[in-house]
């Protein structure tokens, strides 16, 4: 058997391999320019806009283009995690990319996506964990970004360290002047002129960028220091407009106006601050030995990626090894110093800052817990390649959510499993928009930590900044997006959530990506309400998973068999995958992500053997 894996895998491999030759794609011939405005609060945004100090984005986006007015970031809501989303269609947790940091459980070192050894890291540490779960695929790094797609193609990232399988990108190193601007000269805005200077050379040139993705920080470099309602964080948007108007007249002497899409989005938004939240200090009193910064000290049982936002995630040695933990329970039993153990949950909660502790429990689930007393507990499931996910408050706790009493969403709050399209439209409006969805899937691919702590919106951690984000509450999960082009519908319109973009750019190209491969979905297209029959089986799947009995029967019995045959065949595409991986000494986490995926996977099979009684 270990023989005719093998020969499956080197098939494989030669397949991959003869593929990178293949000729650039056939696409459509269009444009496409995405301005990210790094860290816009929505609001001030708005207002700016309704105040007319931004016509030239009125006019264009506004009159003559598309925007939604209820646009969502991801959680955490941080640039690694929302621009890989643009690019990708992925959520944060599909995509190896959990925050501003990560730390490598197999290696035990700390990857730093903001640090001069390590902002190129993002783009190795890309997977994709919804082709992996694709039978048809079954691969973790197949191509997948949008640069990968149009390879052959010119394409470019400007100020964006995400840029795997871009043509060209600038800067090619560290970007001396635009932290000289931040850091010396005290002139923030002209990081985006900067930015406006180069589009302007690029666009000026024979090959023009087919896509192009723009990051424009002077907004949250701005907001960091002196607040989101700061005028100078005005004069950097009013400074885009201005910009745009140019940009548009050179898109029509370039001849392309008419086949050029434009997007305007911020990643993220931002809620003014300014106390510090030292996390480690108290823990560090209290016994827990966490990471110092001798490399060579190893015996230390947690460690803390608290960059300088308001959320941070932190990962927990438990039974010798750093494996992500199966129960937040774990977390009431943590081993200290001197010998003795401390419950790290109540701890933490007992901080004046925190107010929320988001613990994984299990491999598609995570508990809430706040310092109220309150506690609920995610569950998802994946069928057909859609997620269904259930939220239900603990018995006799409160919701730490504040969604429980909410009429519009009642029938979500069964306690079973719903689609997260239906969690999406439902709670965009909420004081913590998309929770249930957000703050479970963080959690799937396993790189992020183990528990999440998040503080009260006064509160960040590191450095005391004027404003900042990185949270799950109002402020920074809505954002601002709009956009225009040819077949762009005109008008105002609903949900959006990062990732949704990228559909939109595989059809504008007119790529060929199966649908199984992102969690994107276009904004556009009318959504179809949930299946009540893959929702029945969901419910069941929840049903045996949690220990109970149950018996499929009729059509659901037929969906059973069809979901155990992919499940089945996706097995036996890991086994043959992990083999693979495993077969020489391997630096990186892949061989333990697959591992973790086709032990779920097997697990998820025979849930649906118990629902059929073959077993």
């Amino acid at each position: 058997m270990k023989k005719f894996l093998s020969f499956v895998s080197c098939i494989l491999s030669l397949v991959f391999c003869f593929s990178a030759f293949a000729s650039p794609p056939q696409i459509n011939d269009v444009y496409v320019v995405h301005f990210v405005m790094d860290g816009m609060n929505r609001r001030i945004f708005n207002a700016l806009l309704d105040s007319g100090k931004l016509p030239n984005v009125k006019e264009h986006f506004v009159d003559n283009g598309a925007v939604f007015k209820d646009a969502l970031s991801n959680f955490p809501s941080t640039s690694p995690t929302i621009y890989q989303s643009y690019v990708t269609g992925l959520l944060p947790g599909n995509s190896g990319i959990p925050h501003l940091e990560r730390f490598d459980r197999k290696n035990e070192k700390v990857i730093g996506y903001l640090t001069t050894s390590g902002y190129l890291k993002i783009n190795d540490d890309m997977i994709n964990m919804r082709a992996l779960q694709n039978p048809d695929v079954a691969r973790l790094q197949p191509p997948t970004t949008i640069y990968e797609l149009l390879d052959g193609h010119p394409t470019f990232s400007l100020y964006s360290s995400f840029r795997r399988g871009a043509a060209d990108y600038f800067p090619k190193r560290v970007p001396i002047h635009a932290l000289w601007s931040t850091y010396v000269t005290d002139s923030a805005e002209n990081i985006d002129y900067l930015a406006y200077k180069k589009i302007f050379d690029i666009f000026k040139k024979a090959d023009i960028p087919r896509y192009m993705l723009v990051g424009l920080y002077s907004v949250d470099v701005l907001e960091h220091e002196f607040e989101i309602e700061s005028k100078r964080v005005e004069h950097a948007v009013v400074q885009f407009d201005l910009f745009l108007k140019e940009f548009l007249e050179l898109l029509k002497e370039r001849g392309i106006a008419d086949r050029t899409y434009l997007i305007l989005s911020a990643d993220h938004g931002m809620h003014d601050t300014g106390k510090r939240f030292d996390l480690e200090k108290p823990l560090i009193e209290a016994g827990v030995f966490i990471k110092p910064g001798n490399p060579k000290i190893h015996s230390y049982t947690l460690y803390t990626a608290d960059r300088g936002i308001s959320s941070t995630h932190i990962y927990v040695k438990h039974d010798g090894g750093w494996e992500p933990i199966e129960s937040a329970d774990i977390l009431r039993d943590h081993p200290k110093k001197g010998g003795g153990t401390i419950d790290l949950t109540q701890t933490l909660l007992s901080l004046e800052p925190t107010m929320f502790v988001i613990a994984r429990d299990g491999e598609r689930a995570a508990r809430i817990f706040d310092k109220h007393g309150g506690e609920s507990r995610i569950e998802c499931y994946s069928l057909k390649f859609t997620d269904w996910c259930s939220y239900r408050v603990a018995d006799n706790r409160s919701d730490p959510l504040h969604y429980k009493g909410r009429a519009h969403l009642t029938r979500l709050l069964d306690g079973e499993p719903h689609s997260t399209l239906e969690w999406k439209a439902a709670a965009v409006n909420e004081d913590y928009p998309d929770a249930v969805v957000q703050l479970a899937q963080i959690f799937w691919d396993g790189r992020a930590g183990d528990f999440f702590v998040i503080p009260e919106s006064q509160w960040g951690f590191r450095k005391a900044k004027a404003a900042t984000h990185g949270s799950i509450i109002f402020d920074d999960m809505r954002v601002p997006i709009l956009i225009s082009g040819p077949t762009v519908q005109k008008g105002s319109f609903g949900v959006i959530r990062s990732c949704d973009i990228y559909p939109m750019l595989v059809k504008w190209f007119g790529l060929h990506v199966p649908e199984e491969n992102y969690d994107g979905v276009d904004p556009f297209e009318k959504i179809s309400p949930e299946s009540k029959e893959w929702q029945q089986l969901a419910k069941l799947e929840q049903t045996v998973a949690g220990g109970g009995n149950a018996r499929a029967s009729g059509r659901i019995a037929a969906l059973a068999r069809e979901e155990l045959k992919r499940r089945q065949d996706l097995a036996q595409k890991l086994e043959v995958y992990e083999l693979e991986l495993t077969r020489g000494p391997t630096k990186d986490d892949h061989a333990d992500i697959v591992r973790r995926a086709l032990e779920l996977t097997r697990e998820r099979a025979k849930r649906m053997q118990k629902l059929l009684g073959t077993i």
